[in-house]
């Protein structure tokens, strides 16, 4: 005994299924880039400020994209700075500073800043809006694999 079944629509939700992670990179990595240069912007925000060369030495790297920011500040540009990183992969991205000393000032606690700023200025903006990121990064997948 043979049975045979057809289900309409079949054909359309296997390409669907084909077409699904493919989709759901494209969406992830637009919010990737978004969110990218809203932490790069809180981040500068919260450097500590004495020349200014901190909050300009600031840059955002997608994968796939490179440098997302190129409009970087000097006030001394005879000054030397870090390499910005390059990142392999469509879903990775890195937010940092190029300033040498950008690591030693974010992480200490004790050092004061009377211009403005603080310490953790890359952390903690990025501690604060992590929830908001991880639904932008969610709603963008979805958005792009309901597409038709």
């Amino acid at each position: 005994m043979n049975v045979s079944v057809k289900i309409d629509g079949i054909e359309a939700f296997r390409q669907l299924l084909l077409e699904m992670p493919t989709k759901a990179e494209k969406g992830a990595h637009a919010a990737l880039k978004i969110c990218s240069l809203d932490l790069m912007g809180k981040a500068q925000d919260l450097a500590p400020i004495l020349t200014g060369d901190l909050r300009g030495s600031a840059y955002a790297v997608v994968g796939g994209e490179g440098e997302i920011n190129t409009q970087r500040n000097d006030a001394n540009p005879d000054t030397a700075r870090l390499p910005v990183p390059q990142v392999t992969g469509k879903l990775n991205a890195i937010v940092g500073f190029t300033e040498p000393y950008s690591t030693k000032v974010h992480e200490s606690l004790a050092m004061n800043h009377p211009l403005g700023g603080q310490a953790k200025f890359l952390e903690a903006p990025f501690a604060a809006n992590r929830d908001k990121y991880l639904k932008l990064i969610g709603e963008a997948i979805a958005k792009e694999v309901e597409k038709k």
